[in-house]
C-alpha cells in the first residue's frame, strides 16, 4: 500500500512513455507499474492524461531590483506561478546589489525564499565584478549549493564582465567544479547601433530588434566559445534566439567543447513583428524577438541537439511598468512573463504539432537542466527513487491564454490572446499536491532549498538525447 497512487496515466520519462502506475510513498516515488496495479491510500486518477516529471525551470527571475523597477512577484508569487504551470523546481538569480558579494546575495535571497515558496528551488550565483574578492568568494560559493554562476557580456553600467574577466571567472569555476551561465551580447555593437538610432530621432521601443540584431549576440557567442575551450569550463549559454547561432553552437560540437544552450518559448513562438503593434513595448526582451526565420532555425535547432534545455527567462514587469518609458526603448523594463505559461505552450507548438515527441519534451523541460545542475536523478525523469514530482497534464485542453487570469503577478503574458493546445491540470511536489484541477491548493512553506552541484562535464555533454 503506497501513501498515493496515480493511477491509469500515460507515464512518460526522458526515454519512453507507457501507460502505468506511479506508487509514491514518503514523497518519493517507490513504485512505477502496470495501469491498476498499484494500491493506495489517495487515489489519483490520471485517465486520458499524461503524467509528466516535474518541470525544472532554471531560467527565473524573482523580485529583481535593476534600475527604476523591480519585478511585480515576490518568491511566493512566482513559485505559485510554477506550480500552476506544472513546474516543481525553479532557480532564480542571486544578482548581487552595488558593493554586495556573490556570497553575500546568495545569503540574502536564501532568507528571501526560506519558507516562501510552493516548490523546491535553487539559486544560481551571480559575478557582476571580477575581483580578488569576487574570485577567491566563488569556490565556496559553489560549495553552498549554487554551482551555477551567471555572467553578462552586455549592460555596461551595471553587469558587464569583459572578456578577460569573464575568463578568469571561468577558471574560478571551472576549479570549483560548477558551471558558468553566460548572457551573451556585444555590448560594443549595441552601444554603437543605439546612438546611431538616437541621432536619427529613432528612440522608441520599435527599435528594439534594431539595437539588438543577430550580430550582437553571435559575435559574443563566438568570444565565449573560445573562452570555454581555453578554460574548459561547462558553461550554458542562455536564451538563444538568433537563427545563425546554430553556426556557433555547430562549431562548439565539432570543437568536443563543453558548451550547452537554452532558448525560450517566446523565442519559438513570438516574431519581432510585435514591436509594431501599439502595445508593443510588452515584448522588449533582450536578446529580442527575432524574424520567422530565426524562430525556424531554433526549432531546427531543438530537433539536432544544439539547444539542450528550454527555460521560461520569467520576468515579472507589468504593463504599467513597461509602458512608462515607451518613447525611450533604453528605459523600457526588459524581460517577459513567463514561468506560468512555459510548458503549455511549449506543448502546443511543440508536441500537438508534431514538431516534438512527448519524450524529447520531458528532457527539453526537465530532465537536460536537471542534470546541468546536478539534480539528477532526484529530478527530472519517473523512476524508482526520484522525488514524487508529478504532473498531471491534459494533452486536449484548449484555451486561449490570458495574462489576467492567471496566477503570476503580472497583469499580462506575452502570449495574451493565443490559442493553445495541452494544460497542467494537477501538480505534486514530493508526492503532495500543490495544484489540483488547475486550483492552488499547496502551502507557500512547502517547497525547499535544493543544493545544485557542477554538471559532470564527461557523462553530460556526451550523453545528451537528440529529441
Amino acid at each position: 500500500m503506497y501513501d498515493t497512487v496515480v493511477r491509469n496515466g500515460t507515464v512518460v520519462t526522458p526515454e519512453r512513455a507507457f501507460e502505468g502506475d506511479v506508487g509514491v510513498r514518503d514523497g518519493a516515488i517507490a513504485a512505477v507499474g502496470a495501469p491498476r496495479s498499484l494500491s493506495g491510500e489517495t487515489v489519483v486518477d490520471a485517465t486520458g492524461l499524461t503524467v509528466f516529471p516535474g518541470f525544472v525551470d532554471s531560467h527565473v527571475h524573482v523580485n529583481l531590483s535593476l534600475g527604476e523597477f523591480t519585478t511585480n512577484d515576490s518568491f511566493a508569487d512566482a513559485t505559485a506561478a510554477a506550480a500552476r504551470g506544472g513546474t516543481t523546481t525553479i532557480v532564480p538569480f542571486a544578482i548581487p546589489d552595488e558593493g554586495e558579494s556573490p556570497l553575500a546575495a546568495f545569503e540574502r535571497r536564501r532568507e528571501e525564499a526560506d519558507g516562501s515558496a510552493y516548490v523546491d528551488y535553487g539559486l544560481h550565483g551571480c559575478a557582476t565584478r571580477a575581483d580578488d574578492r569576487t574570485l577567491a568568494e566563488l569556490p565556496d560559493l559553489i560549495d553552498r549549493g549554487a554551482a551555477s554562476v551567471k555572467v553578462f557580456t552586455v549592460y555596461r553600467d551595471r553587469l558587464m564582465l569583459t572578456h578577460g574577466e569573464i575568463r578568469d571567472v571561468l577558471e574560478a569555476v571551472a576549479a570549483g567544479g560548477g558551471l558558468c551561465l553566460v548572457h551573451a551580447e556585444d555590448e560594443a555593437i549595441i552601444a554603437h547601433l543605439i546612438e546611431r538610432l538616437r541621432r536619427r530621432g529613432e528612440t522608441d521601443y520599435s527599435v528594439h530588434a534594431a539595437t539588438r540584431p543577430a550580430v550582437s549576440e553571435t559575435t559574443a557567442m563566438w568570444a565565449v566559445a573560445d573562452l570555454v575551450e581555453e578554460t574548459g569550463c561547462p558553461t550554458l549559454l542562455v536564451h538563444v534566439s538568433a537563427g545563425r547561432a546554430g553556426t556557433v553552437l555547430e562549431s562548439a560540437r565539432d570543437r568536443r567543447l563543453p558548451l550547452l544552450a537554452e532558448t525560450c518559448p517566446h523565442y519559438l513562438a513570438l516574431t519581432e513583428e510585435l514591436y509594431d503593434r501599439s502595445d508593443g513595448e510588452k515584448y522588449v526582451c533582450s536578446p529580442p524577438l527575432r524574424d520567422g526565420t530565426s524562430r525556424d532555425a531554433l526549432w531546427s535547432m531543438l530537433e539536432d541537439g544544439l539547444v539542450q534545455t528550454v527555460n521560461s527567462d520569467h520576468c515579472g514587469y507589468d504593463a504599467a511598468q513597461k509602458r512608462r518609458h515607451r518613447d525611450d526603448v533604453t528605459r523600457v523594463p526588459n524581460g517577459l512573463p513567463g514561468v506560468e505559461t512555459r510548458s503549455a505552450v511549449l506543448y502546443s507548438e511543440g508536441v500537438a504539432t508534431g514538431r516534438l515527441s512527448p519524450t524529447a519534451f520531458v528532457r527539453l523541460t526537465s530532465t537536460n537542466v536537471a542534470r546541468m545542475l546536478g539534480l539528477y536523478p532526484r529530478k527530472g525523469t519517473v523512476a524508482v527513487g526520484a522525488d514524487a514530482d508529478l504532473v498531471l497534464f491534459d494533452p486536449d485542453a484548449e484555451w486561449t491564454v490570458d495574462g489576467s487570469a492567471l496566477r503570476q503577478a503580472s497583469d499580462y503574458s506575452p502570449f495574451d490572446g493565443r490559442e493553445v493546445r495541452g494544460r497542467p491540470v494537477t501538480t505534486l511536489v514530493r508526492g503532495r499536491p500543490v495544484v489540483e484541477g488547475g486550483d492552488l491548493v499547496g502551502a507557500p512553506d512547502h517547497g525547499t532549498f535544493l543544493p545544485t552541484s557542477g554538471a559532470d562535464a564527461p557523462d553530460l555533454f556526451s550523453g545528451w538525447h537528440r529529441p
